[in-house]
């Protein structure tokens, strides 16, 4: 699904006081999305970020509060993923 050299872009970012901001009024679901071998090789998120392999979408996307405002972040940079969701 996610296995070739085809990323999304997108143009609105964040910055770290929205992000704590939000963080701290409860509104905000940070999300760390990176494939399963790449987390498995460096798991570290950042604080407060819950990691999900974006080949179980399907999954964890219905658990998501709608409710909520998610962000969602890739450590190992083949995602860049710069836009905010309301599911």
């Amino acid at each position: 699904m996610f296995r070739n050299d085809e990323r999304p872009s997108f143009g609105k970012t964040i910055s770290l006081e929205q992000l704590s901001e939000k963080q701290i009024q409860g509104t905000l679901v940070l999300l760390g999305v990176r494939l399963k071998e790449d987390f498995e090789k460096d798991s570290t998120l950042t604080p407060g970020a819950t990691y999900v392999d974006p080949e179980d979408l399907p999954n964890w996307a219905s658990t998501l509060n709608s409710d909520s405002e998610a962000e969602v972040y890739c450590m190992a940079r083949k995602w860049e993923v710069k836009k905010s969701h309301f599911f």
